[in-house]
């Protein structure tokens, strides 16, 4: 009698855990359409199927066990640096992949039996991706040997990962990294930069912040049933920190961003500015120094107004240094004798200096102010485009949304050119 009751309360113990466990993994994901809950599951075919109802496991099947394409399940929990542990099931010829921090993927694919694993097979960091390259695929790395086991096998990953950092200013300070990947015990990458996000990522951009942990469920059924995430600290002593083109951010679609205080000063002396505005505190050029105009928080400066001699005060702000620009003679700056400095600059059309040039001229001009009042040495932005825009341009004259006709400067001879679409 002692026995049995001894037998009971261990089952009873046991069951308690089991349910503690399954309730545990439920909750540790959003809920998501297309992902449900079962008791147990096996593989056939291709196919996973329903062999028990229950809550011990997730999968991307319905309840009748047909394949879904599920969203990504997505983690509760927010990381940067992490230890993850999973269990889950493969059907045969399946595809999955966890991608941590929604950006860095670790393959998840029926690979057993392979004689050489790629990047693409599991424990393999998948590639990166960019239309605009040729190929279009480049970056990844295949795991150190194949550990997988059969499709409807129970599987396990665990990975110790370390997220980006980042200076203060933006630039990248270390890449992500895979301190190692374990597929069924066996160690399959050691030490692996991710440089960027990989092909079909949640986000294509970078950060240091805590982000979900995304599994795939698009391309092929997988059961999940242990999870566990585990956040930790890690330290990057003895690293070099990146420099050059390594350290530049990548923007939101995976591309290398620009610094717009470099590129302003680039178009500040490639369009000739620098020939007639000072920099430089106290020097004066043909024009008005541009030490010191344009601040953090916008001064009040006098100007007048070129047709009727008016004089105002305005903001020395962004827009008024993109009407200086495209009408450098509607309002003339003052000198300290408080006479107006010649109408001698050339206007700059939308062609010469489109509205994303005029945004980097001003994030360099903000630079040039003693600390307190000056802009930041980066400003991290998308690579400008170069394109020309019409509609955008304010030589352009537009009827009914259609442009007309477009002013065109023919150097001694104003002339008026159709400009149909």
């Amino acid at each position: 009698m002692q026995i049995r009751t001894l037998v009971l309360l261990q089952l009873a113990t046991l069951l308690s855990v089991m349910c503690t466990n399954a309730a545990e993994l439920k909750s540790q994901f959003e809920a998501q359409k297309h992902w449900n809950s079962f008791g147990e599951i096996k593989s056939e075919g291709s196919e996973l199927t329903v062999v028990k109802k229950g809550d011990s496991l997730i999968s991307n099947i319905s309840s009748n066990g047909k394949q879904q394409r599920a969203k990504f399940l997505v983690s509760k929990g927010k990381h940067s640096d992490v230890q993850m542990k999973m269990e889950f099931m493969i059907s045969k010829g399946s595809n999955s992949g966890a991608y941590f921090m929604g950006r860095y993927e670790i393959q998840i694919l029926d690979s057993f039996n392979k004689p050489k694993a790629g990047f693409g097979d599991l424990g393999g960091l998948s590639q990166r991706w960019d239309s605009q390259r040729n190929p279009a695929g480049f970056g990844g790395v295949a795991p150190l040997l194949n550990a997988a086991k059969a499709a409807g096998e129970w599987q396990t990953m665990e990975v110790v990962f370390r997220a980006p950092r980042f200076a203060a200013d933006g630039n990248k300070l270390h890449h992500a990294k895979f301190v190692k990947v374990l597929i069924n015990g066996k160690l399959v990458q050691q030490n692996i930069q991710a440089k960027g996000p990989t092909r079909s990522s949640r986000f294509n951009d970078e950060s240091a912040g805590p982000e979900s942990l995304y599994i795939q469920g698009d391309r092929g059924p997988i059961a999940i049933r242990k999870f566990e995430l585990t956040k930790l600290e890690l330290s990057t002593d003895g690293e070099t920190p990146l420099t050059g083109k390594e350290a530049i951010p990548l923007g939101d679609q995976g591309r290398q961003m620009v610094n717009a205080v470099a590129h302003g000063k680039e178009l500040f002396h490639s369009k000739g500015c620098v020939e007639c505005h000072s920099t430089a505190a106290g020097e004066v050029k043909t024009g008005p120094s541009l030490h010191g105009l344009f601040t953090k928080k916008p001064k009040q400066i006098e100007v007048v107004e070129a047709a009727e001699g008016h004089r105002k005060m305005r903001q020395a702000s962004k827009e008024y240094l993109s009407e200086s620009l495209r009408n450098p003679h509607g309002e003339l700056a003052l000198k300290a004798d408080k006479t107006s400095y010649l109408p001698i600059m050339p206007a700059f059309s939308y062609k010469a200096l489109n509205d994303d040039d005029v945004d980097a001229l001003y994030h360099y001009l903000l630079t040039l102010n003693p600390k307190i009042d000056a802009g930041p040495s980066f400003v991290w932005q998308k690579k400008y485009s170069p394109k020309y825009l019409l509609e955008k341009d304010a030589i352009s004259i537009w009827v009914k949304n259609y442009p007309r006709l477009e002013h065109v400067n023919l150097g001694s001879v104003k002339a008026l050119r159709p400009a149909f679409r």
